[in-house]
């Protein structure tokens, strides 16, 4: 019995152990594939990437690693990328350089640590942004090609070829910063890869130079404009070179190119024609007419004078004008003319260049018996005592003017003669037959307006005290024809119409005293009509 226990007890244990034994061999190779697959999510310990050691990490430390480690170190530097010794910054945050931690986890697993070397994984960033950058930066930068040049210096043409741009390469800058960035490269500048830049624009284009450059000579000349005024043209210098041995000349290459001019210079110069025209040959008197003054008005003959002076010599090539204006250029304190008594709006007064519508008017008279075409000329104001009604021609500053044509085939020379107390204008030319007009002058007198009385009241004076401040002046409206004949036969009559204002007689009387009131008043009388044109003037008129 205590063996047969014995002999169950032991097939029991036998069977236990057997058990335990199949039950160790089928575990085994669970926990063999278990181990191996752990074993596969975790770096070996000599692992490391860019000096972070990545020893027995598994995919979560490795990405806690690589983004505390690595990727922030990246996102708080700068690289400095350098252009013609200026630093442009450049933060690696803005374009996103970081190392991706899946990444390095999958190559580094891939990776034999045991036989040395770096493990390497590109580096992300934003390509599109970054060259963005640089393609900006590259149209700041960039210096364009110098064109060819060329000056002309005496007799010789002398071209310069252009220069070459500079620029730099954004590709392969673009290129550097990014190679940088995976290397951990920061402190180091990034030096720009120059490139010249050229265009058509260097080269010298001796076909252009020369349709720039040649010109044919062209003599100064002179014409009377529409508005009769002597216009001069510059002259022209020709220019030329021989365009076949220019262009051979840049077979070799040179600094410049000295090219030998041919100048023809011009024949007739402006200076010249003027001079001919200063000088011109005006052989017979054609007219003069001659006015007188006081000679107790010292500022009056003095601006007579100086006036005169203006004009004397003038010249008249045919068809071109004259303007009072244009030659005395203005009879003010500036130009040099002294106070005298001018006619302005207001009547008589004191003004700059009293006396020099004395010269206009004897002028205007001179021409008008040459028979020159008058082309302006307006009458005082108020009447002058120095020529007859109808025959005055008023200029002011700013106003009317005195212009005529000279009509004449010849030219004509203005010469002024003023002696102590009188004035005289003649006109000198060349008399031709068909031109040996005779001009006659008759003034009519077709409306007279009387004067009248203008009271002004002055308290200093004694009671009903009168005082004439000024005698006044009628005024008129004339009719002036004037009569051309040639040989006995009448050409023409103008008739010319000239508008006196009248000139008020001015009374100051003093206080009015009180009278017995008369019997019988008088209707007061109606003043004459007045029918003369409307006077438009607005400055003062030298008188």
């Amino acid at each position: 019995m205590k063996l047969k226990n014995f002999i169950l007890s032991h097939k029991v244990i036998s069977i236990v152990i057997a058990c335990a034994v199949v039950l160790l061999a089928g575990g085994g190779t669970v926990g063999g594939v278990m181990l191996h697959n752990h074993l596969q999510s975790i770096l070996p310990s000599n692992a490391s990437f860019k000096g972070v050691s990545l020893s027995k990490m598994d995919d979560e430390q490795v990405t806690a690693a690589i983004e505390n480690e690595l990727n922030q170190k990246i996102a708080g530097s700068d690289l400095t990328f350098t252009y013609q010794e200026q630093d442009h910054i450049l933060a690696a945050s803005d374009y996103g350089f970081r190392f991706d931690p899946a990444e390095v986890f999958e190559q580094a697993k891939k990776f034999d640590f045991k036989n040395g070397g770096e493990l390497e994984v590109p580096i992300q960033y934003d390509e599109e942004k970054l060259s963005s950058y640089f393609e900006t930066l590259e149209s700041e930068v960039k210096s364009a090609p110098t064109p060819y040049s060329y000056r002309i210096e005496e007799s010789n043409l002398i071209a310069t070829p252009g220069k070459e741009g500079l620029t730099f390469n954004k590709e392969t800058a673009a290129q550097d910063i990014v190679k940088a960035v995976q290397s951990l490269s920061f402190d180091e500048p990034i030096s720009a890869v120059e490139e010249p830049v050229s265009d058509d624009t260097m080269k010298i284009d001796f076909d252009a130079i020369y349709g720039e450059v040649k010109k044919e000579m062209q003599n100064a000349t002179a014409a009377v404009n529409s508005e009769g005024v002597m216009v001069y043209t510059d002259p022209v210098s020709g220019v030329d070179f021989d365009l076949e041995a220019a262009k051979a000349m840049l077979e070799t290459e040179q600094e410049e190119y000295v090219v030998p001019l041919k100048i023809t210079p011009p024949e007739i110069t402006v200076e010249q024609l003027k001079q001919q025209h200063n000088a011109a040959n005006c052989p017979d008197l054609l007219s003069e007419y001659m006015t007188k003054f006081s000679a107790g008005d010292a500022n009056r003959n003095f601006n007579i004078a100086r006036a005169a002076a203006k004009i004397d010599g003038t010249v008249l090539q045919p068809g071109e004008a004259f303007s009072f204006h244009g030659v005395v250029k203005g009879t003010g304190k500036a130009q040099g003319y002294k106070e005298s008594t001018v006619y302005s709006p207001k009547g008589i007064e004191k003004g700059y260049g009293g006396g020099v519508c004395q010269v206009s008017t004897t002028l205007y008279l001179a021409a008008t018996y040459a028979n020159l075409d008058i082309t302006a000329r307006r009458n005082h104001s108020y009447t002058v005592t120095y020529v007859p009604l109808g025959y005055d021609a008023a200029v002011s500053d700013g106003g009317q003017d005195l212009k005529f044509k000279n009509n004449r085939k010849y030219p004509i020379k203005i010469k002024a003669i003023v002696t102590g107390s009188t004035i005289t204008m003649q006109l000198y030319g060349t008399k031709l037959a068909e031109e040996d007009y005779k001009v006659t002058l008759n003034s009519q007198t077709v409306e007279t307006r009387p004067v009248e009385e203008k009271i002004e009241q002055n308290a200093a004076l004694a009671p009903n005290q009168q005082n004439v401040i000024s005698k006044g002046q009628p005024g008129y409206l004339v009719y002036t024809y004037k009569t051309v004949t040639l040989n006995g036969v009448q050409v023409s009559s103008t008739k010319i119409t000239s508008s006196y204002k009248m000139l008020p007689k001015v009374i100051e009387v003093g206080p009015t005293q009180e009278a017995p009131p008369s019997e019988e008043t008088p209707a007061p009388s109606e003043p004459p009509a007045n029918t003369l044109p409307e006077d438009t003037t607005t400055g003062t008129e030298p008188t």
